[in-house]
């Protein structure tokens, strides 16, 4: 754990039984009221390379021992993964997982990165459907999305990144399967400068364009095209 305030490392002592070890997992902290809080932990890939999708949760507490414990849920839970992202969204008290591989259909003839080898075929790319986890009722949901499939969606990926600000969830990069869409798009305009609508991800809501200028991030084996998920304050989600 990092003391933010004396800027110092320190390793956390803990009671339970913790998630066995793993690495590519995604996990978020649950602020609860009077410094109450959870850090809630979801499926990553294991020492074997197979991909998990067991969930735990750790106390942080201040008044109460730190413990591990696993999550029980009801409804469907996403599928085993990796290389996804797992977001609060406090003012709704839910928790969205978006994308991420199975790493079922990996290519291993032409690995660049061992840590980040291309895929074969997108079916080993989750789709970036929107799974929520209602933290009140610990039930897991799918979001119905306005204007799905329409082609403004980010496409299927792993190893991208969530960002939360005010009811926008913005998506950026990650790892697909077209690797040289992202450079195609940025050395589409004269000096690079990307002026063009870019698809804007609002599955909660509705699909709309994003547009941005300036320069953004390339690479050869990541994408860099933002996307954005509107966030409304009723949703409508399907167990």
């Amino acid at each position: 754990m990092f003391n933010t305030t004396e800027s110092a490392w320190s390793e956390l002592e803990s009671e339970g039984a913790p998630p066995c070890a793993r690495y590519k997992h995604g996990a978020c902290l649950v602020p609860e009221r009077r410094g109450a809080a959870r850090m809630l932990i979801f499926g990553g890939q294991d020492e074997e390379g197979v991909a998990l999708n067991d969930q735990h949760v750790l106390n942080l507490s201040p008044d109460a021992p730190k413990t591990w414990s696993v999550l029980e849920t009801s409804g469907k839970r996403p599928s085993p993964r990796y290389g996804h992202t797992v977001s609060l969204l406090p003012a709704q008290r839910k928790v969205v997982v978006l994308g991420g591989t199975d790493g079922m259909h990996i290519d291993t003839a032409s690995v660049m990165d061992e840590e980040f080898p291309s895929h074969k075929t997108t079916k080993s790319l989750h789709p970036m459907a929107c799974h929520v986890l209602d933290i009140d009722s610990m039930a897991w949901s799918t979001v119905a999305c306005k204007n799905a499939l329409t082609g403004a969606e980010p496409s299927p990926r792993c190893y991208h990144s969530a960002t939360l600000l005010g009811k926008n969830l913005f998506i950026t990069g990650g790892q697909a399967l077209t690797l040289t869409l992202a450079l195609a798009l940025a050395s589409s305009s004269p000096g690079g400068r990307r002026c063009a609508p870019l698809a804007c991800y609002a599955p909660l809501a509705c699909y709309a364009p994003l547009s941005t200028s300036g320069r953004s991030p390339t690479t050869s084996t990541f994408l860099s095209l933002p996307h954005t998920l509107t966030l409304p304050r009723a949703t409508q989600v399907h167990p």
